[in-house]
Order: structure tokens, then C-alpha cells, then sequence
């Protein structure tokens, strides 16, 4: 073959190899089963749009021509986890009701957000613009400028599903080279889709009984509280988030652990209620589950496999936002 027909026919064959290598290759823009929902450490994120509101306002008690005195609030709220929420609410404060007056509002508004999922790797997206105004009967006497902390609080119910693979060996002790699997830390970096994570799972095993170890994790920067004061709305001395949740009640985590579908043995810590809970302490807590081997191998198996451990958490959750805001008075 002529070198001048040579290198354009090898570059067609470059060509495409390259394009049938990238149909297959992993987060493919074409392909809805490449992205790992249940991955991450963070539920409902909120941000405040740009210059809504502004960092610096002006007021006069003359009228609001030039937008003068008004004010906009714009909130943009996304689920970031895997978990759909029925019922998240957003609570706005930090102003003081006296100064500032916003149009059919009543402190709060709550929406429905879908969680990430192979076909919705971005999660539910939202927002929420309040209009107000600096609704002040007169300006108080030597006040130059009226700084605010607005503040934007999520309530909500959340839950972490954790599937690590274990090892399962009727006969731990047994010296031999080619179990399919060995008994030990089974990793779960990289989070479960959820700000309450499975940070680790410890297996020991003996004959008779297989033995977890399983740390959980606040991972992100919100408070854990018992889960049945997400309720909302909450209204002036309500008990529930985001302001009056007891504080036996903060930092609960309820929990279910199942292995192949098989309830443990034994939980600890337990609970008279549904579901066993857990405390947290620093941010971190832990659970220990202890399954008879029988009930798993049902007596007929003889080696060691590998089966899924199930681990399920809920709990409320609350993390806000905040933006600094200053009002200069310009006069009548």
C-alpha cells in the first residue's frame, strides 16, 4: 500500500474505534443506568439567587420610585439525595416584622421533592421568590442603616439506605486458600445518597453467629432530631423543627438492619418502639447486630458466599441558609 494512502486510512480506523469505545463508556450522556444515585452526603440544598436579595438595600420614607424600598427574597431549593420527600418545608426568618412586610406570606411554604435516581440524576429542583417591601411606619430617629440576617431553614424527613455485600462462612476458622470470600471491614466510603451516612461495617463471625459493628455518620452540616417533629408547618410554640425540638429528641436515628432479608437476632441499642433508635454523640453513633448463622445457610449450606446486608436509617434533618443584608436610609 502506497505511504500516502496508508496514514488517512489509519485515521479513519482511529476514528472509529473512538466513537464505538465511547458508546460504551461509564456516565454516557445516552445511557440512564451509568450514575450511582445513592452516593453523596447531602439531602436538601437551598441557595439564594443572584442579588435576590441584594446585598445593600435604600429606603426613604418618600415612596419607593426606582424599586426604591422593595424587596425580593428568590430561594432555590434541590434534592441533592436519593430519597423522594413528600413534605419539605422551608421556614424564613431573621427579619423583623415590623420593618419588613412580604405579599401573601405567612412564614413558611413547603414543597415535593423527588430524589436522585438513574433517570433524575439531578433530583427534584425548585424555586420560591417572595416579594415584599420595607413596610416601616417611620424610620426610627438616628437609625443610618437597618442590617439583617435573613435565614432560611429546611425541615424535613429523610432516610439512608445502605446495601453493603458481606461475606457469609458457615466456618470462619477453617484454613483454606479459595473461599470465594473472607471475613472482615467491609468499605462504604463515598456516602449512600443521604446527609446520615454508613461510615463503616465491621464483620466478625464464629460458628454460630455472625457479628456486625456498624458506625453511622452526620455527615454534612444540618442537625439530626427523631424524624416525627418534621411535621409541619410548625407554628409559634409548636413542638417541632426548626426551633423547638426537645433535646432528648436531636441527634435519633432510627434504624432497621436485615441481612438477605432475614431480621438479626439481636440489635443493640433497642427500642419499645417500631423500630430500634440510636443517639448520636459528636455526630456519630453505633449499632450492633448479631445474626444466627443457621437462619441465614438454612442449614444446608457448607461454604462461604457473599449476601447483601440492608441497612436503613431515618431521621429528621434541618440545615439553612443565610444572607447578610443592609437597608441605608437616605431620608424623605
Amino acid at each position: 500500500m502506497r505511504k500516502e494512502m496508508l496514514i488517512p486510512t489509519m485515521m479513519i480506523l482511529l476514528v472509529v474505534l473512538t466513537a464505538c469505545g465511547r458508546g460504551n463508556t461509564e456516565g454516557d450522556e445516552d445511557d440512564p443506568f451509568t450514575t450511582k444515585a445513592h452516593t453523596g452526603i447531602h439531602g436538601i440544598r437551598m441557595n439564594f439567587l443572584n442579588d435576590m436579595p441584594p446585598r445593600e438595600l435604600y429606603y426613604s420614607e418618600g415612596g419607593y420610585s426606582d424599586q426604591e424600598g422593595l424587596i425580593d427574597l428568590g430561594i432555590e431549593v434541590r434534592n441533592e439525595g436519593a430519597y423522594d420527600v413528600s413534605d419539605v418545608y422551608f421556614y424564613v426568618d431573621g427579619y423583623d416584622p415590623n420593618m419588613i412586610t412580604f405579599y401573601d406570606f405567612d412564614g413558611w411554604f413547603n414543597y415535593n421533592l423527588e430524589g436522585k435516581s438513574n433517570f433524575n440524576p439531578e433530583g427534584g429542583y425548585s424555586v420560591k421568590e417572595l416579594k415584599g417591601y420595607i413596610g416601616a411606619e417611620k424610620w426610627p430617629e438616628g437609625l443610618d442603616f437597618y442590617d439583617i440576617r435573613f435565614k432560611v431553614t429546611a425541615c424535613y424527613e429523610y432516610e439512608t439506605v445502605a446495601t453493603p455485600v458481606v461475606c457469609i462462612d458457615p466456618h470462619p476458622f477453617r484454613k483454606m486458600e479459595d473461599k470465594p470470600c473472607r471475613i472482615g471491614t467491609v468499605p462504604t466510603a463515598g456516602g449512600q445518597g443521604a446527609p446520615v451516612t454508613v461510615s463503616s461495617v465491621r464483620e466478625e463471625a464464629t460458628e454460630e453467629y455472625i457479628h456486625f459493628t456498624i458506625k453511622i455518620h452526620n455527615s454534612w452540616d444540618g442537625v439530626v432530631y427523631d424524624y416525627t417533629y418534621a411535621d409541619g408547618p410548625c407554628f409559634f410554640n409548636d413542638v417541632c423543627c426548626p426551633d423547638n425540638i426537645p433535646y432528648n429528641d436531636l441527634n435519633i436515628v432510627d434504624y432497621e438492619v436485615t441481612l438477605s432479608g432475614i431480621e438479626p437476632e439481636l440489635c443493640r441499642p433497642t427500642s419499645l418502639d417500631t423500630y430500634n433508635k440510636v443517639r448520636m454523640v459528636d455526630g456519630e453513633g453505633t449499632i450492633y447486630c448479631r445474626f444466627n448463622v443457621e437462619d441465614i445457610t438454612h442449614g444446608t449450606v457448607d461454604s462461604a458466599f457473599r449476601a447483601p446486608l440492608s441497612i436503613k436509617l431515618w431521621y429528621g434533618y434541618k440545615n439553612w441558609i443565610q444572607r447578610d443584608v443592609r437597608i441605608n436610609y437616605v431620608g424623605d
